[in-house]
């Protein structure tokens, strides 16, 4: 299951806040969404469109919020268009986030190139309610991260170099990827069952 994320509107005191602990004197930019790539390769998405339309990578942070529970910062990419316009390339990450556009904050403290590994960088909570749910949700998500780096850069490794695309769909063929993956389904559980649990606390406090 996810959770009924939105998005964060640039005007408001959660953009601005976020955009001051993550990038403080940064720029907090609407990006209009024009193409749907696959989610969760955003990466990728942004790689192809520049081989095919020029242009560059531009990183930084997307921004959603649970109203009452955090607003979330996810590592995201966008298409940085010959012209210096920037697009978002890529599905939405949740199907509440219904806007034609994306609140971002460009994040140039880490790089990547055209074919490249991906970053994979934590996600990061700006502002999340003092909640025990909500905070071991923050610490299971970073560890669910970081379980997919150690996977993507093995891969890496074990590939001549070469990125990979989707290392959540790989399949596993040795002891240390099958141990990283099982980890990674026993979070994805975890989160599950936190998910439940604070829609269930937001509910009682509505």
């Amino acid at each position: 299951m996810q959770l009924p994320q939105i998005n964060v509107p640039v005007d408001t005191f959660e953009a601005s806040e976020a955009r001051d602990r993550l990038c403080p004197g940064g720029e907090i930019v609407s990006v209009p969404i024009v193409k749907f790539g696959t989610c969760a390769r955003c990466y990728f998405n942004v790689a192809e469109q520049v081989r095919e339309m020029g242009g560059s990578i531009q990183l930084g942070w997307l921004l959603s919020q649970l109203p009452g529970a955090f607003v979330e910062a996810t590592h995201h990419a966008v298409w940085k268009t010959p012209e210096g316009n920037l697009r978002d390339v890529t599905e939405r990450a949740y199907p509440t986030m219904r806007s034609d556009f994306v609140t971002f904050i460009p994040d140039n403290r880490i790089t990547m190139t055209v074919g490249e590994a991906a970053p994979l960088v934590p996600p990061e909570y700006p502002l999340a309610a003092k909640d025990e749910d909500v905070l071991l949700y923050q610490v299971v998500m970073r560890h669910r991260m970081d379980c997919l780096r150690q996977i993507s850069q093995y891969y890496v490794q074990k590939n001549a170099g070469h990125a990979l695309e989707n290392p959540v769909g790989i399949r596993p063929f040795d002891e240390i990827s099958n141990e990283l993956l099982y980890r990674i389904l026993a979070q994805d559980r975890h989160l599950d069952l936190l998910r439940q649990k604070i829609l269930s606390g937001l509910q009682n406090l509505a």
